[in-house]
């Protein structure tokens, strides 16, 4: 529930609801965290949620830092899954330095051809907001995306860096 939340949230950022689905995402991960401390989704789940909340008060700011620290030694969260998802949280805090860093962990950790396209999108997702239209560029050159969605994806940024004189 509080994963559907949470992704509603998100998609929303920026109309009306959005605070509120955002804070019943929290609630519901907040009673699964009192319930199983360590759960994984429920760590992440939150540690997403708060890193869209805006601003983040002191006692959040603490409790985002714990949950970040949580999932980092988590050992029932794989490598993978870690690193993309606090790659995530630092994107959207604005932390652009950690995410690359997390991005291209991830990208490292993938083994199949789909996970490689998600790491590479996440990475093009940050250099574009970053405007590092040489590296978007020179990512979107290396990657051969598999599903019609990434093709759609692929191909509109690819219009986009042509409009702007960079690809």
């Amino acid at each position: 529930m509080a994963f559907f939340l949470y992704h509603f949230a998100f998609k929303i950022k920026n109309q009306k609801n959005f605070k509120t689905f955002l804070k019943k995402a929290e609630i519901t991960y907040k009673k699964v965290l009192k319930k199983e401390l360590l759960n994984p989704q429920a760590l992440l789940g939150l540690a997403k949620v708060l890193a869209l909340k805006k601003p983040l008060n002191k006692k959040e700011k603490t409790l985002l830092n714990f949950l970040i620290k949580k999932i980092s030694f988590s050992r029932k969260i794989s490598p993978l899954v870690k690193a993309t998802n606090l790659g995530d949280i630092y994107f959207t805090l604005k932390n652009f330095p950690l995410a690359e860093r997390y991005f291209k962990k991830a990208l490292i950790l993938t083994k199949k051809k789909e996970e490689k396209v998600v790491g590479y999108a996440n990475l093009l997702i940050l250099y574009f907001e970053k405007e590092d239209f040489q590296k978007v560029s020179q990512i979107i050159k290396k990657i051969k995306p598999t599903t019609s969605k990434q093709k759609f994806i692929f191909s509109h940024l690819k219009k986009e860096l042509k409009e702007k004189g960079i690809f």
